[in-house]
């Protein structure tokens, strides 16, 4: 497997993928992505294997890495490609603290397996919930970091750093923060209408 910044050739596949794997209201413009993409801190990268096999968007520094988006095409998941693909990010990128968006499980949801399904993978990948970050009423994910945990305030700074205002709008503007500490975990079943949010679709 090679990781690593999206061939020309395949935009136009990885656009289709990306649209396929994310709501509306999750996705940055597509085309911001391409246009923010190596100006040396965010790439648009692709996941080969025989193939496009997936796709994943990050943001870094000196300090964090950011896994803003991760996609795996449909064929291909389950079969270890998602978490391979992860490990090689983080090699190339992280500098011991990462951190990533889930959708919340403790919400009230119409895909609340789903959710479980991404928290469980992204556990197995030794990442933990520390805290969510509320946009609105109808945006709220699980913040979870691998290594030293990414602060609320450290979590501002970088995202001021790296202008997400251009990639999200509003999201660049400060949120809402709240404790963690009643999320349910993926390895627990949560009881109707209930689930967690802040990642891509990689299993």
């Amino acid at each position: 497997m090679i990781v690593e910044p999206l061939h020309p050739q395949d935009v136009e596949a990885a656009r289709s993928l990306y649209l396929d794997a994310f709501p509306e209201y999750e996705r940055a413009e597509w085309e911001a992505l391409v246009n923010n993409s190596g100006w040396g801190d965010a790439e648009l990268l692709g996941i080969y294997d025989a193939g496009l096999a997936g796709i994943s968007y990050v943001i870094f520094d000196e300090t964090f890495l950011f896994v803003l988006y991760l996609a795996i095409e449909p064929s291909r998941r389950g079969t270890g490609v998602g978490s391979g693909a992860l490990r090689i990010i983080e090699s190339m990128y992280s500098h011991g603290r990462t951190f990533l968006n889930v959708e919340p499980t403790d919400e009230a949801c119409d895909n609340p397996e789903q959710r479980l399904r991404r928290v469980a993978f992204y556990e197995r990948c030794g990442y933990s919930a520390a805290w969510k970050l509320v946009i609105d009423e109808n945006e709220k994910y699980t913040v979870m970091c691998k290594g030293v945990p990414i602060t609320p305030d450290e979590m501002e700074s970088f995202r001021v750093r790296h202008g997400f205002s251009r990639l999200f709008g509003h999201q660049g503007e400060r949120s809402d923060v709240v404790s963690i500490s009643h999320t349910v975990s993926a390895r627990s079943r949560p009881g109707p209408g209930t689930c967690p949010r802040l990642c891509p679709r990689c299993r």
